[in-house]
């Protein structure tokens, strides 16, 4: 699934948690007897789950799974914008089509919630948050209804048949909701 995400990611609350729950400075240092050094002075934390933290000194941080899972915060940022456009231009997303994409969503929020360290979150907060990022999603300046041949993309894998089983599978298991990579 490729999807330009340059308006979401503008409107995104943290770069490397989409929905800005999880507190980088309490998981950094429960688990920096875990960092190894890395180039350009920055250090990085793998967990088992396969997501990585990195930071530096200076305190930025970008995350990524490493593994060769689809990143549950790319999909959160995906799913975000489908909304975003479901709510706002008429026809582009049909009802069928949007009973999917809702489907993905309350498959999304509870792990989400789950994955979220060093404490989970109420899955309550995540909606709330999820569909705070969608308002601003479609507050943004960039937001347009001329929707790219990416857009479509992911809106037709994500109702595709067997698109249920498949956003099981990007969201298991539950890890880090990281934002990277996003295609």
């Amino acid at each position: 699934m490729r999807l330009a995400l340059a308006m979401v990611l503008a409107a995104a609350p943290a770069m490397a948690d989409p929905l800005g729950l999880v507190d980088y400075d309490a998981l950094i240092d429960a688990n920096m007897d875990r960092a190894r050094e890395a180039w350009g002075g920055n250090r990085v934390i793998t967990f088992e789950d396969g997501t990585e933290v990195i930071f530096s000194a200076n305190g930025i941080i970008r995350t990524r799974e490493a593994s060769d899972r689809y990143s549950i915060g790319c999909l959160a940022l995906t799913l975000a914008q489908i909304s975003a456009v479901a709510r706002t231009c008429p026809g582009v997303v049909g009802p069928g089509d949007a009973d999917h994409v809702d489907t993905a969503i309350g498959a999304m929020i509870p792990v989400y919630a789950n994955s979220i360290r060093p404490e989970p979150a109420d899955p309550e907060e995540v909606g709330r948050r999820f569909e705070e990022l969608v308002q601003r999603v479609r507050a943004s300046e960039e937001f347009s209804c001329l929707l790219s041949p990416q857009f479509y993309d992911a809106l037709g894998t994500l109702t595709a048949p067997g698109a249920r089983s498949r956003v099981e599978d990007w969201l298991t298991p539950p890890r880090l909701p990281v934002d990277e990579p996003c295609y």
